[in-house]
């Protein structure tokens, strides 16, 4: 869903700061066609993985294989970025849905994956660091305040009406919320998708997403438990089993 209305939101301000006018009809023929494309391409790309998975008979081979697929299937999506506004990310998420839901052998294949997941991760978030400008941050503080309280509004009130119309408890109405404050990976990717998309704004659109990651990462867990906790939720085991 966040990557959905990034890319509807992107779209309207791409129109909005081109030289030729916005024109509703061509943003929402932007916004349907990139989507359909990042979505055909993640089943596509879910489709090979699953034919696959059936001939990995070595742990390597499950890295190798999933791997090759992502870059083959994702990497001309980046690579148009500049031309069309397709999404890598989705098509990536789609490619896990389709072949989770769609294949017997997904299990172990992320099983093996998951050894070589960290190293990424490491790579991810110090690429991602290395483009904030701190100077921007401070001098951008009551914007940084504005979303980080829009955010909090904005994750309550979603929670709160969902519930409503789920009929979940008034307790999860109430608390669940605040365990969602916390922002990082798919955020973090967004912000530096955005940042390409509009490079004359890349510092700004760096300093707040990264700046307010650190807030949200060092209050979220703190909410996540007040949250736990007044729910009545602590200490409770789930349905498979566990705590």
């Amino acid at each position: 869903m966040g990557i959905t209305i990034y890319s509807i939101a992107s779209s309207v301000v791409q129109a909005l700061l081109s030289k030729g006018g916005f024109h509703m009809g061509m943003v929402i023929f932007s916004i349907i066609f990139d989507l359909a494309v990042s979505i055909v391409v993640g089943i596509l790309a879910g489709i090979v993985l699953i034919y696959l998975g059936k001939r990995v008979k070595y742990d390597t081979q499950a890295v190798i294989f999933t791997l090759g697929t992502l870059f083959f299937f994702t990497g001309p999506l980046y690579n148009t970025w500049h031309h069309y506004h397709f999404s890598p990310l989705l098509a990536a998420m789609v490619t896990g849905f389709v072949f989770v839901n769609y294949s017997s052998h997904s299990r172990r294949i992320f099983r093996n994956l998951e050894f070589f997941a960290y190293p990424f991760y490491l790579v991810y978030f110090v690429l991602a660091g290395a483009k904030l400008q701190i100077r921007y941050f401070f001098k951008l503080g009551i914007v940084a305040i504005a979303y980080l309280v829009g955010r909090f509004i904005g994750k309550n009130a979603g929670v709160f009406l969902g519930g409503i119309f789920g009929k979940a408890p008034r307790n999860v109405r109430k608390y669940a919320g605040l365990g969602l404050f916390s922002q990082a990976g798919i955020a973090i990717g967004l912000a530096l998708f955005a940042a390409n998309r509009f490079p004359m704004y890349s510092n700004t659109i760096i300093a707040i997403a990264l700046g307010t990651t650190i807030i949200t990462e060092t209050l979220g867990p703190i909410l996540t438990k007040i949250a736990v906790t007044r729910s009545g939720e602590a200490g409770e085991k789930s349905k498979t089993g566990g705590v």
